[in-house]
């Protein structure tokens, strides 16, 4: 017993670095959605910057769901399936929905801020923009190995790794994307809204 208990400790240990930094990365366009898309505010210059600033790092929140290589990779090392049941696959569980609901949200909040400004009509079209460009962002990632700052420091790597995109895994990513994505948002507007409800009624 003891041995196992060591042994799911080192196995999520070994993950808790890389797990936090992606984790740190997905948090990030959530911030600055809040800070840009919750409260009214001037289109400024440093707001649109914000924005870009928003793209830019948006697709690390949908990113960390193709770390479940990761997990197929630890199942296949860890010769205990206690470890894989009750330490790998509830770390993993907690991983990928804290990741992907930042990008929920982060969408949840554009979406708000549109009706807001009496742009509703384009919640859904902005939304499916999202999508494509983080499918383009995680296809970049994934398979090109670019990071979000490439696009400052190495943007003819960019260029090159849009330009020789595998189209059938860019589609792949993006259904990925728009279908969890549509079952999260219900899920979490339906989460809200019960809330609210019992705020309401005390």
């Amino acid at each position: 017993m003891t041995a196992v208990i060591r042994l799911a400790a080192e196995s999520v240990a070994a993950n808790g670095s890389w797990m936090a930094w992606n984790l740190l990365l997905a948090l990030i366009p959530l911030a600055v959605a809040v800070m840009l898309f919750l409260h009214p505010t001037r289109r400024t210059l440093g707001w649109w910057l914000g924005v870009g600033l928003f793209l830019a790092f948006l697709p690390n929140a949908p990113y960390v769901l193709t770390d479940v290589i990761h997990l197929v990779e630890d199942t296949r090392t860890t010769s205990s399936p206690a470890v894989v049941s009750f330490a790998l696959l509830p770390q993993y569980a907690v991983f990928f929905l804290v990741g992907f609901e930042a990008y929920v949200l982060s969408l949840l909040l554009v979406g708000r801020y549109l009706q807001r400004v009496g742009l509703a009509r384009w919640v859904l079209p902005v939304e499916v923009a999202l999508h494509a460009l983080c499918a383009i962002g995680v296809h970049l990632g994934r398979f090109e190995r670019l990071n979000t700052w490439d696009v400052l420091t190495r943007p003819a790597l960019i260029g090159r790794g849009i330009a020789g995109m595998n189209a059938s895994l860019l589609v792949l990513a993006f259904l990925s994307i728009a279908l969890g994505y549509l079952v999260m948002k219900h899920l979490t507007l339906a989460v809200l809204s019960y809330r609210s409800s019992r705020i309401h009624y005390g």
